[in-house]
């Protein structure tokens, strides 16, 4: 059977229209502000390990305390704390995630911190 050069258009036609009405439905937007918390952070330089040092800050009640700071583990779990608090966030970094970093990092060409700012939730 031959069929005329109109007629092997029109399937192509159809399927061209179909694939043209298909799609994504349209998103509703928001019905007021939607707040959007920024977690930024920078200099980590692939600082994995903890330091051997504590930061002074205020306790509950006033006093001065020494906080533990430092290291992949303890930005994770400030990170974590922050990103509970809204579920709408970004977790970004201005910078210097890699440079200057420690030997544990950089003798694996700082991929263990790649590793770590992707399990911490980097954006």
């Amino acid at each position: 059977m031959v069929l005329e050069p109109t007629m092997r258009v029109i399937p192509l036609l159809l399927l061209a229209i179909m694939s043209a009405c298909a799609g994504p439905r349209a998103v509703q937007p928001a019905s007021g502000p939607v707040a959007v918390k920024i977690i930024a952070l920078n200099d980590f330089h692939g600082a994995l390990e903890p330091p051997k040092l504590a930061v002074p800050a205020r306790g509950s009640s006033g006093e001065e305390v020494q906080v533990p700071a430092g290291g992949a583990a303890h930005l994770a779990s400030a990170v974590a704390r922050l990103k509970a608090t809204n579920p709408n966030h970004l977790v970004v970094s201005a910078g210097d995630l890699t440079s200057a970093s420690p030997f544990v990092s950089s003798q694996f060409l700082d991929e263990p911190t790649v590793l770590a700012m992707n399990l911490i939730g980097l954006d």
